[in-house]
């Protein structure tokens, strides 16, 4: 898909984006080698009181996005984030940063996590599902909520 630029502000703004974007980089880097060097420098006895109180961090926050889900579910809120917390940390579920829904011409891609799989595949928001593993994913105009069960299902 071929891009340009509708005035010399919006390659501006471009510009200070992908610096802004360099910096973070940058500093997100710098602060990952900072903790390296900081982790490499524990006892046994401290590494292992990290990692429980990380688990039991990891179980807090697991047993938070269900709820979170639940709550969104009951007031009928079916937003792409609601479903992100329903499915997270849930070791038996693929996460490729795709949110699907359906309509009557098939499966869509609604919502995507960025720099997930999907999106540095070159999946977009609104691309539609047409096969998944050379299976084809099927319309189901009728109900929706089936059309995208059964998409979810070709990714296993």
């Amino acid at each position: 898909m071929a891009a340009g630029f509708a005035s010399a502000d919006d390659s501006s703004r471009l510009q200070v984006f992908a610096l802004a974007q360099a910096d973070a980089q940058a500093a997100f880097e710098a602060k990952t080698q900072a903790m390296a060097n900081a982790s490499a420098k524990l006892s046994d006895a401290e590494r292992a009181a990290l990692r429980a109180e990380l688990e039991a961090a990891r179980k807090q926050v697991s047993e938070a996005s269900k709820r979170i889900a639940e709550l969104s579910m009951q007031l009928n809120e079916f937003s792409p984030r609601a479903y992100v917390f329903q499915y997270l940390n849930e070791s038996r579920r693929a996460l490729i940063g795709v949110v699907l829904d359906a309509d009557a011409e098939g499966v869509k891609v609604i919502g995507l996590t960025p720099n997930g799989p999907a999106a540095k595949a070159g999946i977009q928001v609104g691309d539609r599902l047409i096969s998944i593993d050379k299976k084809p994913v099927t319309k189901v105009a009728s109900d929706t909520a089936a059309a995208v069960a059964a998409a979810r299902a070709l990714f296993r």
